[in-house]
């Protein structure tokens, strides 16, 4: 018996790759939260008509951001974990004009990345990443590529959500559910919830930076809080790629490395809540070189030596 597919999420991911989804005669129906989108279907069914006839089908196939909508898949349609498959990690498994050489990162970092260690003559499975500051693991995220390519490393992150994502998508990483600071004074601290998600901080103000962008903090919760030095003596490995993006938190981390102890070959830090200028003065101290600033948010920096 054929596979029988509901491809859920009807929105921006999914018009992107509309052509090469509908290509798949696995297809038998479409699905999303938003039921005035659903009526656009001949083959369309609600949330709720998923999570009662979930039995009727193999798989449910994510267009959407992940770690907004698993909790609302698992908890209240009661789909199965092993039934949600995400676009992004299948987009090679289904019928239909095979895409372009698949980058994932919001403003193409990722592609960048594969050309310096390229540069360097390094193999990417060999590339051992830390990621302060995981969000998504997949859509809009720096090192799902390089997992893809056979690299692994350790992602860091507060959120619960992040976890379980990671625990599906990402296995062979290792994940730290904690908040990264430069130096930690205490052993815990509040972590704030973002209406976006992907700005969540230690810092409860800082949705405002935002203006007009109507970010609210929506929860928070106690959380595990370490430095950054003791995380890189912690994981046990000195990373080839580095990556701060702990949003509001990115200036006190990178000032705080040992960089005489640990010495990332790459080193990416999300620069667009601080100076650019200050970051790229200090780096040049520390003997790394100002490779680029991708989009105007993440400046890399690569060492000299």
């Amino acid at each position: 018996m054929s596979k029988r597919i509901v491809v859920y999420g009807l929105g921006k991911l999914y018009q992107k790759y509309k052509q090469h989804i509908e290509a798949c005669d696995k297809v038998v129906a479409h699905c999303d939260r938003n039921a005035e989108l659903v009526k656009e279907y001949s083959d369309g069914i609600t949330a709720a008509e998923l999570g009662r006839n979930i039995d009727n089908y193999d798989e449910v196939m994510v267009t959407a951001t992940m770690i907004k909508v698993l909790p609302y898949l698992k908890k209240e349609l009661n789909i199965p974990e092993h039934k949600i498959k995400y676009f992004e990690t299948e987009i090679m498994s289904y019928g239909g004009a095979q895409p372009k050489l698949r980058f994932f990162a919001s403003s193409g970092e990722d592609a960048v990345l594969c050309n310096i260690f390229t540069e360097r003559g390094m193999l990417l499975k060999d590339v051992k990443y830390l990621e302060i500051g995981t969000n998504d693991p997949i859509a809009g995220n720096n090192s799902f590529f390089l997992y893809r390519a056979g690299a692994r490393g350790v992602l860091v992150d507060p959120m619960p959500i992040v976890s379980e994502a990671v625990a599906l998508y990402r296995p062979e990483d290792k994940m730290m559910q904690l908040a990264v600071t430069g130096k930690a004074e205490k052993d815990r601290a509040t972590f704030y919830i973002s209406s976006t998600l992907s700005s969540s901080s230690l810092h409860e103000d800082f949705q405002k930076e935002f203006i007009g962008q109507n970010r609210t903090v929506t929860d928070s919760f106690t959380v595990p809080l370490i430095g950054v030095n003791e995380l890189l003596e912690q994981i046990g490995f000195i990373p080839d790629f580095m990556q701060v993006d702990a949003e509001g938190e990115d200036e006190t981390i990178v000032r705080a490395i040992d960089f005489a102890k640990y010495r990332p070959k790459v080193l990416m830090v999300e620069i667009d809540h601080c100076s650019e200028e200050k970051m790229v003065k200090f780096m040049m101290q520390k003997r790394y070189v100002w490779y680029t600033t991708v989009g105007g948010v993440n400046a890399i920096f690569v060492d000299e030596g």
